[in-house]
């Protein structure tokens, strides 16, 4: 895609990006709300305007990197381009305008409250098998199955680690999230997004780690014991987030 029609949908979708991410983050809330306390709903919904920038900036560059690769993309810039062409081209412009929304308000939602919404979840994974329909249905299986196998992998590591161990090292929601991963990425590119998501997943605990080093005044609990922090619930969400966007980045 040359640079103008790069622009022209780049800031389609940053505009998109820009309207739904408030409600999309409200959605989230309310769908975790019998689960949450009324201060912590407040937060979720408080969207501070470096959350609503990071969701836009989210937009901007997997718009730019779906558009640098999906060869549908020629349909709009040829001498005579395609009207169905350009159908699907604004369908996918919304559709990943979405997805950073999603991803925003899934990160928020499981940093501030430990849960993940299905309604978010599945949208994800709904958006991402519309989104390779759209643009490359050659492609759509590999996506499906990779909305299964990013469930089915995640639920088989929890059983397990539960069996071995008894305790839940991941909820419902983070299966889900990893299918919508694969939904977006397709089977191959899973285990990469896995892995980078976990790469991303230790630097946040070592930070956290840290950060519980503070003193109380900070905000940081009093007991600092390394068995207080082992017992402390980091959710995998935001971490799950980033390998999704540095593996999106890294095959545009």
């Amino acid at each position: 895609m040359t640079a103008g029609p790069l622009l022209a949908t780049a800031a389609l979708a940053l505009l998109i990006n820009i309207l739904i991410t408030p409600l999309v983050v409200r959605i989230g809330c309310r769908s975790v709300s019998r689960w949450i306390t009324v201060p912590v709903g407040d937060a979720i919904q408080d969207l501070p305007s470096r959350w609503r920038i990071a969701s836009g900036a989210t937009a901007l560059i997997l718009w730019g990197s779906a558009a640098s690769r999906a060869p549908l993309f020629d349909r709009i810039t040829s001498s005579n381009p395609s009207i169905d062409g350009v159908i699907s081209i604004v369908f996918a412009i919304l559709l990943v305008g979405l997805l950073a929304a999603l991803l925003t308000a899934l990160v928020r939602v499981d940093w501030l409250s430990q849960l993940l919404p299905d309604p978010l979840t599945l949208a994800m994974i709904t958006s991402g098998l519309l989104f390779h329909y759209l643009l490359n249905p050659d492609y759509l299986i590999h996506a499906v199955l990779g909305a299964a196998i990013g469930y089915g992998l995640l639920w088989a590591m929890a059983a397990a680690y539960k069996k071995l161990r008894g305790l839940c090292a991941m909820g419902r929601g983070d299966f889900a999230m990893t299918a919508a991963l694969g939904a977006w990425l397709g089977w191959q590119l899973l285990p990469f997004a896995l892995s980078l998501a976990c790469i991303s997943g230790l630097v946040m605990v070592l930070v956290q780690r840290q950060l519980w080093r503070l003193p109380p005044q900070h905000g940081q609990p009093e007991d600092l014991s390394r068995a207080s922090f082992l017992n402390h619930e980091i959710p995998f969400g935001p971490a799950l987030a980033v390998g999704f966007i540095l593996a999106w980045v890294q095959i545009g």
